[in-house]
């Protein structure tokens, strides 16, 4: 656990101080050409394709936390897992307000639902999954899924395959729809301004 720590962490950090290695100018000395050539087989005469289209240092430190989170996650799930369900599940049943009124909204349903339909996010974070849960069908899933590039903040493994498991339940799907209505509306508008709006002339 402490190598993957300061592996991981120093890599985030070289990377974050390297600028995303924008500027690996030891490359050249790698190649048996002289400077200028090596220049030119980096594409140093052009612009990077990393800045105009995809910066990859932003990420590859999302996908780096989310390769710690995999790790500790694992870790716990193997050495502690017993006390930790023991602790999570005594302290959101004693202290937690969004689990007890997820419990009250789904108080007529529960029959129906799994026990964990009821819990809240950080519930799900700190409550560890069977072991047979941390493989690579899931660790590449986590890893991937695209939405968590987009949306923070970042999700713990254990809250991302408990919600695949167990969808939340803590928006009705009225809220959901008017929710989704309002982020198409959003989009259309912001299509509909860059298509017929010059935006630039209006900075001048």
């Amino acid at each position: 656990m402490a190598t993957m720590w300061a592996t991981h962490v120093a890599g985030l950090y070289i990377i974050e101080i390297a600028n995303g290695f924008e500027g690996t100018y030891w490359l050249q000395y790698f190649f048996t050409t002289s400077a200028d050539e090596a220049l030119n087989l980096l594409g140093y005469e052009q612009k990077p394709l990393w800045d105009t289209n995809m910066r990859w240092a932003i990420s590859f430190r999302m996908s780096t936390l989310r390769l710690i989170s995999f790790n500790y996650d694992l870790w716990e799930a193997t050495h502690a897992a017993a006390r930790a369900r023991e602790r999570a599940t005594a302290k959101h049943d004693a202290t937690c307000i969004e689990c007890a009124q997820l419990r009250e909204q789904n108080a007529g349903l529960a029959a129906a639902l799994p026990a964990e339909a009821s819990r809240c996010y950080k519930y799900r974070t700190e409550y560890p999954r069977d072991p047979a849960d941390y493989n690579f069908v899931n660790y590449a899933a986590y890893t991937l899924f695209p939405p968590l590039y987009l949306g923070g903040p970042m999700s713990s493994f254990n809250a991302f395959v408990s919600y695949m498991r167990v969808p939340s339940t803590s928006m009705p799907l009225r809220k959901m729809v008017t929710y989704a209505f309002a982020i198409f509306r959003i989009y259309a508008t912001t299509v509909l301004l860059l298509h017929f709006v010059h935006l630039p002339a209006l900075a001048r």
